[in-house]
């Protein structure tokens, strides 16, 4: 018999957890059995060979186990008798709970496979410094939802290895392997997370730890669910380890890898998807046919692979939607330009109203930036190392979270290769560029800024400087530092325009649904992922391909907000809507002043809650079901945002619809 020794132990690699066979794993070892019997290999064979790999007596047995976390229920086979470690060594059966907590890099594995060194990476050098240290961009989203969605896709690996852990010992175990790396030292606190237990010296990263634990359980129960629905109906076999995927391109390719691997790919529901429509539709990840920000996807013993996909939240109070007002205008003219609804004429002026408010808006946004610039010119009054004393006094190096105004200060700086191309005119005389103080470092971006050279990293330093400044001085700062106060009354200008948009629509087209007012449904719709809510089944001869995404959506897609899970059944009892149609014919928008503020006194606003979102319902009452804001992200002088948060009602409805 010709022994294919290379590619058995590439498919047994490819089936195994981590990418990395342990011969002296016993779930291991039933993988590659099953490796064998596929490659047709006789059961004689198969026994023969398994057998040989096993303990060869009880000293081996122990030699590994000192090594080795295993439960004493864990059968092994030593000498060819058949055993349970707790029976092979019965004077050690409380060791598991004293063994040291394994290191990230132990758990997430063999960094070549999938995207485990994307996940990696980001752990070792946090999300502000995953860009940096590797040039290429993180999932979309915040250190935050990094940390949930790469550690409760960890928990989901450790709850197949111990199916029994409490959301306690999950979350402890996460904060052990993960809790001190770099983007664990990043996260803030999370409410409703409880007191930590005694010993835990990041409170804040114990609390995600926490989030992710509950998003880990629910992930994990529905994958079980889901797989012994299909085992039922004839259409999978025995579930090998969970393989999940973060949302890098990286980790969009892999996921494209695995669906090549695999003899047949399933949705949950069931149906049989088309390799060339499933690897289309990952790589699409995190846009609109596929808002997904994570996946899991489960192997059988026969080759056939499950996919989910998640968006993942801390909490149904997390802000579950944010664009930008460019990508919002753009979106808007696209949607009305191939309204079929609309008559030439109306079209028209439609568009001639989007462009000239488009332009209006993108006059105020563009212009942020430029009011740094008398800023940066007032604050040549003070003297460069005095406001270098300010910002190092401010500064605690030891703990990253207060030090954003020195690092700030740096990025802007600093580049890869040393001062950045921008900053050689403005480097001081006869100075070091290797050794730079913070005053020279300052004077060089404030020089640069006044001269109306700043970029967003050179004008975050200035706008920080004025603000830290003029709260320490108060009436004693220089006037005109305040770039917050400069740009209050514009920002409260765009938001303004963008309603006087939506009703100038309204008017041109009244409807129903009235023009303006549909543009928003749209943005509703799509930035709940209420689509949810339709029924769509996936046909492989379907010739609209967005018909066959929306098919694979249908039973695959999940928003998991810190182990609340959202999905049709939940949304449709939550919402009092069978479907979009329905909730088309139930919206309302409920205008708002909510302005939101920078200060205390609610003098600089940053931005406002434009409107509530309302549903009729048929007996007459009104269901608040969520809020659209714009505001800007990036302090002061960023671009403004538009953000959609769920209202206390409908978070109430959806953990009650559970």
């Amino acid at each position: 018999m010709n022994f294919m020794i290379n590619q058995l132990v590439k498919d047994w690699a490819w089936q195994v957890n981590d990418g990395m066979p342990d011969p002296k794993d016993r779930t291991h070892l039933e993988v590659l059995e099953q490796v064998l019997k596929d490659h047709k290999y006789s059961e004689e064979f198969v026994h023969q060979y398994i057998s040989e790999i096993e303990f060869q007596n009880k000293d081996s047995f122990l030699k590994y186990k000192s090594k080795h976390k295993m439960r004493p229920t864990t059968a092994v086979t030593i000498g060819g008798k058949e055993t349970t470690a707790g029976e092979a060594d019965p004077e050690d059966k409380t060791k598991e709970k004293s063994e040291e907590p394994k290191k990230a890099s132990d758990i997430i594995g063999d960094p070549k496979v999938g995207d485990n060194k994307d996940q990696l990476d980001m752990l070792a050098n946090g999300f502000d410094g995953f860009k940096k240290a590797t040039g290429n961009k993180p999932a979309p989203g915040n250190a935050g939802s990094a940390f949930n969605e790469i550690v409760s896709g960890q928990g989901v690996k450790m709850l197949h290895s111990n199916p029994n852990m409490s959301e306690e010992d999950l979350a402890m175990s996460m904060y052990k392997s993960f809790g001190e790396t770099k983007l664990g030292q990043e996260q803030s606190k999370s409410p409703g997370t409880g007191k930590p237990p005694e010993g835990i010296k990041d409170p804040d990263a114990y609390s995600k730890c926490v989030i992710a634990a509950r998003s880990a359980k629910s992930k994990f129960d529905n994958t079980n669910k889901r797989t012994k629905t299909l085992q039922e109906s004839g259409k999978f076999g025995k579930p090998n380890p969970p393989q999940t995927f973060y949302g890098t391109a990286k980790s969009l390719e892999a996921q494209a890898q695995a669906i090549d691997k695999a003899e047949k790919v399933i949705l949950p529901n069931g149906s049989e998807v088309s390799k060339e429509d499933a690897k289309e539709f990952v790589l699409m990840g995190g846009g609109g046919q596929n808002p997904s920000d994570t996946a899991t996807f489960i192997n059988d013993d026969k080759g056939n692979l499950m996919l989910q996909f998640h968006s993942d939240k801390s909490d149904a109070g997390d802000i579950q939607d944010n664009s930008t007002l460019k990508a919002e205008s753009e979106r808007i003219r696209s949607k009305v330009a191939n309204n079929k609804n609309l008559n030439p004429d109306e079209r028209r002026k439609s568009l001639k109203a989007i462009d000239s408010y488009n332009k209006k808006i993108n006059d105020i946004e563009e212009g942020y930036n430029n009011q740094t610039i008398p800023v940066a010119k007032n604050l040549k009054s003070i003297p460069a190392e005095k406001t270098a004393e300010i910002i190092d006094k401010g500064t605690d190096m030891s703990n990253p979270k207060k030090s954003t105004l020195k690092k700030n200060l740096d990025a802007a700086v600093i580049g890869s290769s040393g001062v950045k191309k921008q900053y050689k005119e403005y480097l001081p005389k006869d100075s070091d560029e290797n050794n730079l103080t913070t005053a020279q470092k300052y004077d060089m971006v404030r020089r640069l800024v006044a001269d109306g050279k700043g970029l967003v990293k050179d004008v975050k330093v200035i706008t920080k400087v004025g603000a830290t400044i003029q709260d320490q001085m108060g009436d004693n700062a220089p006037e005109g530092i305040d770039v917050k106060k400069n740009l209050s009354d514009q920002r409260e200008g765009a938001v303004d325009y963008l309603r006087e948009r939506r009703d100038e629509l309204n008017k041109i087209y009244p409807g129903p649904p009235a023009l303006g007012d549909k543009q928003e449904q749209d943005s509703t719709i799509s930035g709940f992922h209420l689509n949810m809510l339709d029924d769509n089944s996936y046909d492989s001869n379907e010739p609209d391909k967005n018909k066959r995404f929306k098919g694979i959506m249908d039973s695959s897609f999940d928003v998991n907000m810190g182990g609340v899970i959202v999905n049709k059944e939940v949304l449709r009892k939550a919402l009092g809507v069978d479907d979009t149609k329905e909730f088309r014919k139930q919206f309302r928008i409920k205008e708002s002043e909510q302005y939101t503020y920078a200060d205390k006194e609610k003098t600089i606003v940053t931005g406002k809650r434009v409107h509530t979102i309302l549903l009729s319902n048929k007996d007459g009452t009104e269901l608040n079901i969520g809020y659209k804001t714009y505001r800007s992200k990036q302090g002061p002088t960023g671009n403004t945002g538009t953000t959609l948060q769920w209202s206390k009602d409908m978070q109430n409805n959806i953990k009650e619809a559970q």
